[in-house]
């Protein structure tokens, strides 16, 4: 397993530092699933084949890590098109919820639906669902400076208090299990 963390940490160019860092605590069941966006944009030395030979590197690594998974691929031709998520899960139940949340018509419930199975804070996905999140830019300048910031994955609340120490947690996690990325991370 600590070699499959390494190849997860050491696959450039497909998944942020960020998915990496969520599909580890999926991974240790500290996190109950995550959603990633697989894109290709054509850059240099990044052709289609090298895009496609890296997707099946990642779902390899999520076998070997015994996650389940729904990958799906983006190709846009431009950055407004709609993107469609990787799904990534512990076990087949979750994953089915959140291919269920996905269908859900009433955007506010699937927006609940999506902060419960992401593991976010229920202060952050209510405010999310109600469209009454907060900008980073209104945290106090001090706040904004932490370390955990960096390991925002969602809009904050009102009660960002307590939605940066749930951050804070997650960035000592992947602290200790994955190092090398908690320094990519923070940086």
């Amino acid at each position: 397993m600590k070699l499959s963390i390494e190849k997860l940490t050491n696959l450039n160019g497909l998944v942020s530092s960020l998915d990496k860092a969520d599909i580890i605590l999926v991974w240790k069941k500290i996190k109950p699933a995550v959603m990633v966006e697989l894109s290709y944009f054509q850059k240099p030395n990044f052709s289609k084949r090298v895009f496609h030979k890296k997707v099946k590197e990642l779902e390899k690594i999520l076998r070997d890590l015994k996650l389940e998974y729904k990958i799906r691929l983006n190709y846009p031709k431009s950055q407004k098109e709609l993107t469609k998520y990787t799904l990534i899960a512990p076990n087949k139940k979750i994953l089915e919820k959140l291919i269920s949340a996905e269908a859900e018509n009433d955007i506010y419930k699937r927006r609940l639906r999506f902060g419960a199975l992401l593991g976010y804070p229920k202060t952050a996905a209510k405010a999310f669902a109600d469209n009454k999140s907060i900008s980073i830019t209104d945290l106090p300048t001090n706040v904004r400076r932490k370390p955990e910031l960096k390991f925002l994955s969602f809009r904050l609340s009102k009660n960002w208090r307590k939605e940066i120490a749930y951050l804070k947690t997650k960035a000592n996690k992947i602290k200790k299990l994955a190092p090398e990325l908690y320094q990519k991370i923070t940086k």
